[in-house]
């Protein structure tokens, strides 16, 4: 998504997807290689900061602010993050919720009011984890399973158990697209037992300063993406309309993409064919080379579920590694801002994989567009309106509010490129404040300065 919103405000995009392990997208952000990727705040709490798995916050707001003001002092700003959660879930079918049950609270209460008691399914290494394990989960929502009705399988086998009534609650990971596709239902984790992944874009702070008007663009993204949408696309992209896996009628990821954010206005050239936009992307396995200071801003954009494999075995891999990364870690468990923690920015993990969540990877390397021009589309955020004024001042009188998601033409600009002059309907010339709305940034400069 990301790739295909730069794309949109007139940046060229060359996809280098498949940098490797999360540690060596990190090292590559870090060493300039790349500008900016999307990361789970777990991950990187887990990862990088060493955090052992105790000390990762389940309140997916905590767990992003620690993780932005543990990155800040490198140099590295964390956008606004998706509303969707990448972590485990307990799920049940249609028939169980309708029975009042939404919350794993609910279950618990279930349980000890009704007989025969219900079966759960989980996978092996969360029933073995010695930390925020099974036995951990049982304990801290009073849930009486008995033991034989606890079935340990791989994670990827729990949906189907559960569907096929093997089992009356599940595991799973609560952006799948199974749940979606196959009528399941997430139970609300209200203790939040467990650690938070919300999906968020890095960038180095030097990309954003080079390059205004982008945090805003990019950071409008997640609002838009919660759980229910995230398990929507990921069913497209793994399962097609059929709801089956590898049947053959699996959607196209940038296909994908595309119509989510045509449909939700955060861009405007929605017009092209998937195989179209598709083909100015360059695909590659191999790391970015690194920029020189006068190169082009190159940025990685992880992009994720919409790769290869499955959302859930891709993201199981990627969480389980951070949560074995943060078991096994000797950091204290104290105060998680302590910044004299071991740092394992400093060295590469081995066994943590790259999460392949919608949002969250495909690494992109990208340039502005070199041609100038006289004028420019501006548009403005999905988010909310913008006032257009008689003079480039806060005090003058609004001409006309520019209603969100529209774009107008822009013909001009102040000296200092604070108040970017529109042209509206009927030849009428008004002003807008440049921050308030979205441009290649790379244009601004190109305008002619007007006199107010």
């Amino acid at each position: 998504m990301m790739i295909v919103m730069l794309e949109d405000i007139g940046y060229r995009v060359e996809d280098k997807t498949g940098l490797g392990y999360s540690q060596l997208v990190r090292d590559a952000l870090r060493n300039g290689e790349i500008d900016m990727y999307m990361e789970l705040t777990g991950t990187a709490l887990a990862s990088y900061q060493n955090l052992p798995l105790s000390a990762l916050p389940g309140d997916p707001e905590q767990a992003f602010n620690l993780a932005r003001r543990m990155d800040e002092a490198k140099g590295l700003v964390w956008l606004p993050p998706a509303r969707s959660n990448d972590t485990d879930t307990l799920i049940v079918r249609q028939e169980l919720a309708d029975q009042n049950i939404h919350t794993i609270e609910d279950v618990a209460n279930y349980i000890d009011a009704n007989e025969p008691a219900l079966t759960l399914c989980v996978e092996q290494e969360f029933a073995e984890r010695q930390i925020k394990g099974l036995d951990d989960l049982l304990e801290t929502y009073g849930l009486h399973f008995a033991p034989d009705n606890i079935l340990i399988s791989d994670l990827n086998e729990t949906y189907a158990a559960l569907r096929n009534g093997q089992c009356d609650v599940a595991q799973g990971i609560a952006t799948d697209g199974r749940i979606s596709a196959w009528g399941l239902v997430s139970l609300v984790d209200t203790l939040q037992f467990f650690p938070a992944y919300t999906p968020a874009p890095i960038v180095r702070s030097d990309v954003l300063e080079a390059n205004p008007g982008l945090a805003a663009y990019l950071g409008q993204l997640g609002e838009f993406l919660d759980n229910d949408a995230m398990r929507q696309l990921n069913a497209q992209i793994e399962l097609g309309d059929d709801g089956v896996q590898a049947s053959g009628d699996e959607h196209n990821i940038r296909e994908v993409a595309t119509t989510f954010l045509c449909n939700r206005r955060i861009i405007t050239n929605c017009a092209a064919s998937a195989s179209d936009a598709t083909s100015i992307v360059t695909v590659t396995a191999e790391p970015v080379a690194a920029q020189p200071a006068a190169a082009p801003a190159s940025v990685d954009t992880s992009a994720g579920d919409a790769s290869n494999d499955s959302a859930s075995s891709s993201n199981d891999a990627n969480r389980d590694a951070s949560s074995n990364d943060a078991s096994a870690s000797n950091a204290a468990e104290g105060d998680a801002t302590n910044d004299e923690q071991p740092n394992s920015d400093e060295t590469t993990a081995s066994t943590d994989a790259v999460s392949e969540t919608l949002p969250v990877e495909s690494i992109v390397v990208i340039e502005p567009t070199p041609t100038p021009a006289p004028t420019m589309v501006i548009t403005i955020p999905s988010a909310y309106g913008v006032n257009a004024r008689q003079r480039p001042s806060t005090n003058s009188p609004v001409v006309q509010v520019l209603t969100r998601g529209s774009s107008v033409t822009a013909t001009g600009r102040l000296a200092n490129s604070t108040w970017v002059q529109v042209s509206l309907a009927e030849n009428i010339q008004a002003w807008v404040f440049a921050d308030a709305v979205l441009y290649p940034p790379n244009e601004l400069e190109t305008l002619p300065v007007v006199a107010p």
